[in-house]
């Protein structure tokens, strides 16, 4: 892995305006039951989406090709782009030749993660973690923009040091990650992408960000460019409801990462395989009049992925999970 800022630096991008502004834009597609559709129910609409963020294997057989591809064969027609995508010296060109070509669309992007954290504790860290994530912004717009999800906290990767959350040091953490979210909503706005806040996994520490609510008290200062992402998986293994977390996010709430996990771990499962109370979560969610991505950040093979995401709407709107 390159050093934080040896990467930032290497950018071939400088800051100017959009080539391609599409922001606040519904999917070019839907998602809707057929079953529903012949019982002529009223139920929501679905723009779902897959995350390439854990196909990275399959792409030594091909490239963005074969996932986009696959999504696309089961109907598909959104995706969240892993950091892989969109980081120098990704070829934005190849990336958005792909995505048309299969008519998906990407509604949000993953930043690198890693090593990076919004909210360190060491400034020149910190710092070099906004240049890092800003990077991605300009390639994005390229692809058409959305919302691009941000961690209110880093992860074990050195130089993130997250064995030293304690209760102490959370107001200091927090403070780190207020300043970070300034400077890139500078850098964001102009280009017409959204921040998504992502509540984080607690792994049984006293980390920042975990719970929605501590999130939202940060954001709710901002305007309604920075919103909120509520991973299912990351709420339920820290011992939250997540469809308690959803309602709690509200009217800010953005984006869904949508998994499964049997409260040990951080699984990556599909809706159904774990202890996730789907259908409490789907009820706050339609109740709440959610019109973003439903996007499945899972660990399955794309296409198989993507056409498992098709059965679990289907049974969400038929009322059968």
């Amino acid at each position: 892995m390159q050093a934080l800022g040896e990467r930032v630096q290497r950018s071939q991008f400088k800051w100017r305006q959009p080539i391609i502004a599409s922001i606040h834009t519904r999917p070019s597609t839907e998602f809707l039951s057929r079953r529903t559709i012949r019982e002529g129910i009223d139920v929501p609409k679905f723009g779902l989406a897959i995350s390439s963020e854990y196909f990275m294997e399959d792409e030594s057989a091909g490239g963005l090709e074969p996932i986009v591809r696959g999504l696309a064969a089961a109907g598909i027609r959104g995706c969240e782009l892993s950091a892989k995508h969109v980081e120098p010296p990704a070829d934005v060109a190849v990336v958005r030749s792909v995505l048309d070509r299969h008519g998906v669309q990407a509604r949000t992007i993953h930043p690198p993660i890693g090593a990076t954290n919004l909210g360190a504790l060491d400034e020149d860290h910190r710092q070099a973690s906004v240049a890092e994530i800003s990077a991605c912004f300009e390639p994005y717009a390229a692809l058409g923009g959305g919302a691009a999800i941000v961690h209110p906290s880093g992860s074990g990767v050195p130089p993130n040091k997250s064995l030293e959350w304690d209760e102490g040091n959370r107001a200091a953490h927090l403070d780190a990650f207020r300043r970070s979210l300034d400077e890139l909503l500078r850098m964001a706005e102009t280009l017409g992408i959204r921040l998504a806040c992502e509540n984080m996994p607690s792994h049984g520490r006293p980390r920042p960000g975990v719970r929605m609510e501590e999130v939202r008290a940060v954001i709710d200062a901002y305007p309604d460019e920075v919103g909120l992402c509520l991973d299912t998986g990351h709420a339920y293994m820290s011992g939250l409801d997540p469809a308690a977390e959803a309602r709690v996010a509200g009217e800010r709430l953005m984006a869904l990462h949508l998994q499964d996990t049997d409260g040990v771990a951080d699984r990556h499962w599909m809706p159904g395989q774990g202890k996730v109370n789907w259908a409490q979560l789907y009820a706050a969610l339609t109740t709440m009049g959610f019109d973003g991505a439903w996007t499945f950040e899972v660990h399955v093979e794309p296409a198989a992925a993507a056409a498992a995401a098709g059965r679990v709407a289907d049974g969400w709107v038929a009322g059968r999970f």
